[in-house]
């Protein structure tokens, strides 16, 4: 009300609880019609926040899954090119003149705090292994003969698969 400062009464009997088209009335207020459609932008940018969650995320999991010295290159240079996408896209919706800067900064900070909850609180992705524990029970002498006898079968491939049966368990 207050940004078109409409031509007609609002507070008029015969407008309560109707809608009233543009058709019906002219906005005389010193904003005009792009003072209606900046006051109809949308805050914050979904399109900055979804995609800086995307970007957020997949440079977090690069991070954590490869790990290997001969990936180390391609890993930078993949997590640089979604830096450049997730500012180009932020960009863009402030040189169409679909947000204000506010709007996009907003939507970069709501993606990138939904990503590093999701990637340290929800996936996990930097947890470490845990070590293997070592048990402390001691086996026997003969025990510790199965288990050398098994290993060297198992190394000579002379592994009897069907137990041996007394002939009376048959009977």
């Amino acid at each position: 009300m207050e940004l078109c400062k409409p031509s007609i009464n609002c507070s008029l009997p015969i407008y309560q609880n109707k809608y009233i088209t543009p058709e019906q009335f002219e906005c005389k207020s010193a904003y005009g019609d792009s003072g209606a459609k900046e006051a109809r932008l949308s805050f914050p940018s979904n399109h900055a926040s979804c995609v800086t969650f995307f970007g957020v995320f997949l440079i977090c999991y690069l991070q954590s899954r490869m790990t290997s010295s001969v990936l180390r290159i391609p890993k930078h240079i993949f997590q640089a090119a979604l830096v450049l996408m997730i500012s180009f896209i932020s960009m863009t919706r402030l040189s169409d003149y679909r947000h204000h800067w506010s709007d996009v900064a907003a939507g970069i900070l709501i993606g990138s705090v939904n990503a590093l909850i999701t990637v340290f609180l929800m996936a996990d992705l930097f947890k470490k292994d845990e070590p293997e524990v070592e048990h402390d029970y001691q086996l026997d002498h003969e025990q510790q003969c199965d288990i050398d006898n098994y290993i060297e079968d198992y190394n000579n491939n002379t592994i009897n698969v069907y137990p041996k049966m007394d002939v009376e368990m048959i009977i």
